[in-house]
This record gives structure tokens, sequence and C-alpha cells, in this order.
């Protein structure tokens, strides 16, 4: 008995120990996983701290890409770059003067391009835009374009009524000189 009772306590030490193992290696994983999170961590960290600098041709502060745009002007990565906060000013700016907005294709350009040589604008996308100008700026944009739509459409509108008028005017000649001839020749 006292044998059978050394050999269970024996495999009871054993499934003891493979139990520890196994909570030591689970720990184990765990600790590597985490050690690997933090390395990738480092390393998009160290890729952001690394980032090139690009100055605003506002401010002149330097920002890196992710916080600003360059304009699509000259080579890629060679256009002006603003930051977000100066490229928001610009949007503001730009969708304040609505006739100037109209006459500039209802889009924001370029301040720097527009400014050299009007011909060669360079037209700031709003995917763009949208990522990284103020909430502000955003919704002045979008309004200024729905307040330039309806001004087309009132422009459409005044159109149609003129061309209506003057061929009311049209239509009232020909019946007063038709009337006049009936009237000349029933005489």
């Amino acid at each position: 008995m006292r044998s059978v009772s050394r050999e269970l306590s024996a495999i009871l030490k054993l499934r003891t120990t493979t139990a520890l193992e196994g909570a030591l290696l689970k720990s184990h994983e765990l600790l590597a996983d985490e050690l690997e999170e933090l390395r990738l961590h480092r390393d998009v960290t160290a890729l952001s701290t690394t980032e090139v600098q690009h100055e605003c041709a506002v401010c002149l502060d330097a920002f890196p890409l992710s916080h600003g745009l360059l304009c699509g002007s000259g080579d890629a990565g060679k256009g002006h770059f603003f930051c977000n906060e100066d490229l928001s000013n610009m949007t503001l700016s730009q969708c304040g003067d609505l006739s100037s907005f109209v006459r500039m294709g209802c889009k924001i350009v370029c301040a720097m391009c527009a400014a050299g040589d009007p011909a060669a604008q360079s037209e700031l996308q709003l995917v763009a835009l949208a990522k990284h100008v103020s909430a502000e700026a955003l919704e002045s944009f979008v309004g200024a374009n729905k307040a330039a739509e309806r001004q087309l459409e009132e422009r459409r509108g005044q159109v149609q009524l003129q061309m209506e008028r003057e061929r009311h005017a049209d239509e009232t000649q020909v019946l007063y000189v038709l009337s006049v001839l009936f009237f000349f020749f029933c005489t």
C-alpha cells in the first residue's frame, strides 16, 4: 500500500508540475506578445520622430507631413506645404468671399500658387482637406459650395425668365404685325 501511495504521490507531483509548467508557458507567451507589441510601438515611434519635416509656407514652422498638406504644384513632394492650422485659415479665407470662391471654380487653391501665377493654381482636394482642416473650415467650404450652387440656380432661373420674356415679346410683336397686316388687307 505504501508503494502504491508513493507512486500516486509521484503522479500527483508530476501532474502538478505539468500544470505549473503549462501556466508558466502561458505566462511566457503573454510576456512574449507584450514584448513584441512594445517593440512594434518603439519602431513606430522611431519612424514618426524621423518623419521628414516640412516648412509651412505661412508660419514657417516645421511639421511632419501628417500635420499638414502639400499642394500639387511642382514635382512630387516639392509643392507648398501648409500646416493644419494655416490650411484651415486659408480655407476659411477663400470661402469667406463667395464671388472670389466662384471665380476660383468653387475649390480651395494653394494661396502661394494663386499669388504667383494664376494659371498654375493648384487645387487642394476635398478628401485631403477633410483630413487636415478644422471642422469650422470644412463646414465653411461645404457651405460656400452650397451657396455657389444656389447662386448658379438663381442665375439659371433669371436667364430662363429673361428668355421667356423675350420670346413673349417676340410673339407679341409678331401678333401685332399680323393684326396690322390683317387690318390692312381687310380694309
